[in-house]
């Protein structure tokens, strides 16, 4: 696919739109307390917001996937963006908690048109350069998660219904923009990054390791998902009660998280052309690793959050530029990976909402650091499959 997918405006509505989702992401964190007590429902309820928005966002990438091949890229980003607006009026207009959920679910598959389908564009219509400005794409999504609480912060929790509306005026902004992009079948969904790695040219044909990759990246986005989902929606509960800051300077604690996840995918961009992406995705794993480690200290944890998002920022971009440069990245794999992956999105504030309800906020953060660790396992698992890809590459 050549870069005359973009025209116009369109580039611009693409990293406009990637910002959109990222608030959708991070808004609901800073505003639980306000959630429990308008619609007098559980902290575990409350989480089931965020996970009924990302199971609506695995269907969303499918679907947007069968929707991308029959109608193109104008249609699909246009589609998924008015699903966005959509379902951002139905919660800021809600009165019941059923209609907020209903207004997270479809604002979730437009979430995950969005999310795949530009990341899918930009990837694979950027040749060399989709790793720089997959990366870049990701941290205007980055933006979105650091202007959500920071909204919450300025309008106050209880005016929240204000951050949803403007996130439906934005959306339906950048799908004017999005007028733009080339209309007809794209070849996005079936294309490829220039491989960086040495790898059979019919890696795909051989099965067991191309399921070996595919569980890899599975897992690496799954738990990666689950501690940002973690960090980002309880974090501020876990401030408050466990590191005794006020519920203001909590929320502005994770605005601080998100901005540094900003930060992280900015950095990964500028070294995307001197670093391969899984030196990139490891060391960002072990990173995580190390820093949340000193969230166990209660006295660490707002410290170790701001780090932890430094660290977490690279890898999802970054690691679908490893799987697109590594052969086994063609046809829909991304998006089945992108699909799978939004399952930690999807589980992840529901069930650290849980061990919260039953052991109190101080166990979340023995939680978060222990998914950590399979992010590094998974990070170091494919890294000795990239060694066997290699291999198999010697030999044929």
């Amino acid at each position: 696919m050549s870069e005359t997918v973009f025209r116009g405006r369109s580039v611009g509505a693409c990293y406009v739109a990637m910002a959109v989702v990222g608030l959708l992401l991070s808004v609901y964190g800073p505003i639980v307390a306000v959630l429990q007590n308008r619609f007098e429902v559980t902290t575990a309820a409350v989480g089931s917001a965020l996970g009924v928005q990302s199971f609506g966002a695995v269907i969303g990438v499918l679907a947007a996937q069968k929707l991308l091949r029959a109608r193109g890229n104008r249609v699909t980003v246009s589609t998924a963006l008015f699903l966005i607006c959509v379902g951002a009026i139905a919660m800021s207009m809600s009165s019941s908690w059923s209609v907020m959920l209903a207004g997270a679910a479809v604002a979730g598959l437009g979430f995950g048109g969005v999310d795949s389908v530009i990341t899918q564009i930009i990837l694979m219509g950027s040749g060399t350069r989709g790793p720089t400005r997959v990366n870049i794409a990701h941290g205007c999504f980055g933006l979105g998660t650091f202007a959500g609480p920071a909204l919450i912060y300025v309008v106050g929790a209880e005016h929240y219904q204000w951050v949803f509306a403007a996130a439906a005026a934005v959306s339906a902004a950048a799908a004017v923009g999005a007028r733009g992009l080339e209309g007809g079948p794209s070849s996005s969904a079936t294309g490829s990054l220039p491989r960086t790695e040495p790898v059979p040219s019919d890696a795909s044909a051989r099965p067991p390791l191309l399921a070996a990759v595919m569980a890899g990246f599975f897992v690496l986005y799954v738990t990666h998902f689950a501690v940002q989902a973690g960090i980002g929606n309880w974090g501020p509960v876990v401030l408050v009660q466990q590191s005794e800051l006020s519920e203001s300077h909590a929320v502005l604690a994770i605005s601080g998280f998100w901005l540094t996840m900003v930060v992280g995918r900015f950095g990964a961009a500028a070294l995307s052309n001197q670093v391969t992406p899984r030196v990139l995705v490891t060391v960002s794993s072990a990173g995580l690793v190390i820093v949340l480690a000193f969230s166990l200290l209660p006295a660490g944890a707002p410290w170790s959050f701001l780090a932890a998002g430094l660290f977490l920022g690279p890898i999802f971009p970054t690691g679908l530029a490893w799987l697109a440069s590594s052969g086994y990245g063609g046809g829909n794999n991304p998006a089945y990976v992108m699909a799978g992956s939004m399952l930690g999105l999807a589980v992840a504030p529901s069930a650290v909402g849980m061990v919260i309800q039953r052991q109190g906020p101080g166990a979340a953060p023995g939680v978060l650091f222990t998914v950590a660790l399979v992010v590094l396992l998974s990070s170091g698992a494919l890294l000795a499959l990239a060694a066997a890809a290699r291999r198999v590459h010697r030999l044929a």
